[in-house]
This record gives structure tokens, C-alpha cells and sequence, in this order.
């Protein structure tokens, strides 16, 4: 296994600043390079809150349901052409089924599609389309998101466990072992890591966000890592933190930023990377609680640029980022909610309302910024 440890000093020459005090709100169709709709067809199945969305060319991967809910466990439902083919709901003790699904992502060499179970540390395996089971694959280790790499290969987020330290990690499948690992040397931001959605490219590489005082993005294959980009933010509460020595002291200095009530930056979730451009989503604040704390960023050798929120004409919501294709960011829309716009100034909001007089409940924007 090759192990490399992520520094945390800052970019060189400190030239790939994000600045988040000029976070204003944004109109995605005034900000977006791109942007696809794709209606989902709910009559036969109709979907719970979706929690996770991952596109692989024709074929989504929609979650829904969480864990921890006590009123349902999570299924996965395969859509194609909008039109939802398959749904997995194994959620049970018995062989084939799952009592955790912590994470998923679909292994188009194989036609797999891929769960990591909490409670087995490690994969179940499904047969596409007929998500069917297939197997099992223990790993001995935490893991929280993944990502597939190739047929025999996959990029996790490995948790500390022990005296064992947290990053992300090339796992292979064929060998039941890690080929390449990075260790995120603060345990904490390790644990936090783990939590941050992957992007697929097109061509099958994934990226990788990594916290610390430089907001590190990896590019991930079976041959292992490489560095694709990477920005510090301005201004830096945490900077009694990254300079703290003392385990439990930098633990009070991170805990003391996060429950200030203030704004600061921390990332990034799914990265997306054009050439030198860099985007993503950081943490501002938790003041209204994590899920409403992300926010959009872009980074660019002309500048940076920061939103407090991204928004769709009609669309009483903020975006929320609530998954990825390859490339792309994906939102959900409920178009129940949509308001009423006479005279709209879009492309967008045309296209929902047609869709809402359609029937259609509930449509996936997917998008990129750069």
C-alpha cells in the first residue's frame, strides 16, 4: 500500500484564494455554463425524499430515505429515460439484504451497482438491471462515501478507526486491499472527509475534496492520485486550528468556529474541475443546520466567486446540491412548489411549468457552473 500524508500548508505564493465575504445570491441561469432537465416519471413508483442522485451516462441512481429515519429505510431506484426501471429494496438480515446503506455508486464495466453496508464494512453487490444480488465483499474498515474507479477498482473515503488514520484510498476489489492511500493528518478532519461527495469526469476518473488549510482536490484512478487543483479561503477563523499542535486544544479551536454563529469556508463537496477552473461546495455556517450551510464557489485565475445561494426563476427554494453526474452538479424540484411568473425572463421556468401541466412531480437539474 503507498501511503502519502496531505500537508496542510497553503498554495504557493497564496494565489488560489477563494473570498467568501463577497458570497451575494446568484441566478443560476445567469451563472450556469450548462444545464439539463430530466423529469422523472413517478405514476407506476413514486419516490420518497430523495437523499442522493448519481448519473452514469443513460442510467440515475436516485436515493431515498436515510438511515437513521424511523419511518422508512432507503431504496435505490434505477431510472432510464426519465422512467423509473428497477427499484433496490433488499433492506433486511437475511442473505443479499442490507441493514445499512451508507453509500452507492454503479460499476458500468461490470453492471453492478454497489452498496457499502456499515453493518458488513464493506460491498454488496447487485446485478443491472435486474438488481439482483450478486455477492458480498467485506472490507474490515469504515468507509462513508465511494466511488467506482474501474471493474476492479473503487476510490473510498476510509474513516480512522484506531490507531489507524482516515483519507481517501484506492481499494481493490480483486485483492481484497488498498493500492494507494493519503492520509488526512488531522483525525477530525479525516472523520469530516468522509462526508464529501466524489465527482466522476467523463472517462471515468473521480475528484476528490480534501479539507485543511488548503482545500486540496485530488484526481483519483486505479494508478492512484493526483493533484487537480486546490484553494485556501479568505478570511480563515480556523487558523488557530490549523496552527494548534495539541490534539484536544484543536479540537475546542474547530468546535469554537463551528458553533460561533459566524461565516467561514470549508470543503469542498463535489468538485469540478474545467481545464485551470475550479468549483465546488464549502460550509459557511451551521447556524440553521448543516444541510442549509453549503454554498457554491468558483474558483478562477481571474478571481474567485462565491454565492449565498443559487436560484431558479419560479422556484421559491434555494438550490441544494443533492448529488452529481459526470460533471455536473444535480438539484431536485418539486414542481408543486413552483409560483406563478407572468412574464417570465428564462429558459428555465418555461420548461417546469410545461412539465408541471404535464403531471410531472418531481424533475433533477443537472448543472455546472464552469
Amino acid at each position: 500500500m503507498a501511503a502519502v500524508a496531505l500537508c496542510a500548508c497553503g498554495p504557493e505564493g497564496g494565489e488560489r484564494v477563494v473570498d467568501i465575504s463577497n458570497a451575494v445570491p446568484g441566478d443560476l441561469e445567469e451563472v450556469a455554463t450548462s444545464w439539463e432537465l430530466v423529469a422523472l416519471d413517478e405514476r407506476e413508483v413514486p419516490l420518497a425524499e430523495v437523499s442522493d442522485v448519481k448519473r452514469y451516462g443513460d442510467r440515475i441512481f436516485v436515493k431515498s430515505g436515510v438511515d437513521f429515519s424511523l419511518s422508512s429505510h432507503p431504496k435505490i431506484y434505477m431510472v432510464e429515460g426519465g422512467r423509473v426501471a428497477g427499484v433496490l429494496d433488499a433492506y433486511g438480515r437475511g442473505s443479499g439484504e442490507y441493514q445499512s446503506l451508507e453509500s452507492f455508486a454503479y460499476c458500468p464495466q461490470t453492471a453492478e451497482l454497489i452498496i457499502n453496508d456499515r453493518r458488513l464494512k464493506g460491498f454488496r453487490r447487485y446485478r443491472v438491471p435486474e438488481l439482483t444480488w450478486v455477492s458480498d465483499e467485506p472490507a474490515g474498515r469504515y468507509f462513508q462515501t465511494f466511488e467506482t474507479l474501474d471493474a476492479t477498482h473503487s476510490v473510498i473515503a476510509l474513516e480512522p478507526d484506531g490507531d489507524e488514520p482516515g483519507g481517501p484510498a484506492i481499494w481493490n476489489h480483486a485483492e481484497g486491499k488498498v493500492d494507494y492511500f493519503e492520509e488526512v493528518e488531522s483525525r477530525l478532519l479525516a472523520e469530516s472527509f468522509g462526508a464529501l461527495r466524489m465527482t466522476r469526469e467523463p472517462g471515468g476518473k473521480v475528484l476528490v475534496g480534501v479539507m485543511g488549510r488548503e482545500t486540496a482536490i485530488r484526481r483519483a484512478s486505479a494508478s492512484g492520485f493526483e493533484p487537480a487543483g486546490g484553494v485556501s479561503f479568505k478570511p480563515d477563523p480556523f487558523a488557530p486550528f490549523w496552527d494548534e499542535t495539541d490534539e484536544q486544544k484543536a479540537y475546542q479551536a474547530f468546535v469554537s468556529v463551528m458553533e460561533s454563529g459566524g461565516e467561514f469556508g470549508i470543503g469542498a463537496d463535489a468538485p469540478l474541475v474545467s481545464g485551470n477552473k475550479l468549483a465546488f461546495w464549502y460550509l459557511a455556517t451551521v447556524e440553521e443546520g448543516p444541510e442549509d450551510g453549503w454554498r457554491p464557489a468558483v474558483w478562477t485565475p481571474q478571481g474567485s466567486r462565491t454565492w449565498s445561494e443559487l436560484r431558479v426563476e419560479g422556484y421559491p427554494e434555494p438550490l441544494r446540491i443533492v448529488g452529481s453526474g459526470e460533471g455536473q452538479w444535480c438539484s431536485v424540484l418539486l414542481l408543486e412548489l413552483l409560483e406563478d411568473v407572468p412574464a417570465p425572463k428564462g429558459k428555465l421556468y418555461p420548461k417546469l411549468r410545461e412539465l408541471a401541466a404535464q403531471g410531472c412531480e418531481t424533475v433533477l437539474l443537472f448543472y455546472s457552473v464552469i
